[in-house]
């Protein structure tokens, strides 16, 4: 099993448990690669075990070994996603989509975690954790989905979606 590469980049600035919304930048030929990487079309599906190793695999839901393309290290961008997901799941792995406008999304929830925009290199603009809903002060609400729950684009302030 392939271990994963550490993330430089948000090391020690996500806490486990914790709910990400991070933005950086990253040049075309990166956000091509993990295009690549994926082994589904259409949005870009990657799995995260407990360890941090990261894979591709064609289909949901359980994976055997044999079906898994370990990718860990082949694309900073995939590990810095990685990272950040596995730390807001408190080192239980899971899964994630690189969708075509740009985002990672956690697919457990399909809440965004890491908007990547158009730059010349990879460089963090800004992060942002706040607690899970677990670790809120109790009567505290839950925070209005950013993203529409049908087609995943970003949600306008009236929180309903212009697309659908």
């Amino acid at each position: 099993m392939q271990l994963a590469t550490e993330s430089l980049r948000f090391k020690n600035k996500v806490a486990r448990g914790t709910v990400a919304d991070c933005v950086m930048t990253a040049d075309e030929a990166e956000q091509i690669i993990v295009r690549a990487l994926a082994i589904t079309s259409g949005d870009a599906q990657f799995t995260i075990v407990p360890n941090g190793s990261t894979f591709a695999t064609e289909n949901n839901g359980q994976t055997r070994d044999k079906a898994r393309v370990h990718i860990s290290g082949l694309s900073p961008l995939v590990d810095d996603a990685s990272y950040i997901l596995n730390q807001m799941r408190r080192a239980t792995g899971g899964r994630m989509f690189f969708l075509r406008n740009g985002q990672f999304i956690n697919a457990k929830d399909r809440r965004p975690f890491l908007t990547v925009l158009a730059g010349s290199s990879l460089e963090v603009i800004s992060i942002s954790t706040s607690p899970t809903a677990s670790s809120r002060p109790e009567g505290e609400s839950r925070a209005i989905p950013t993203t529409c729950p049908n087609c995943f684009q970003v949600l306008p302030l009236t929180g309903v979606c212009d697309s659908c």
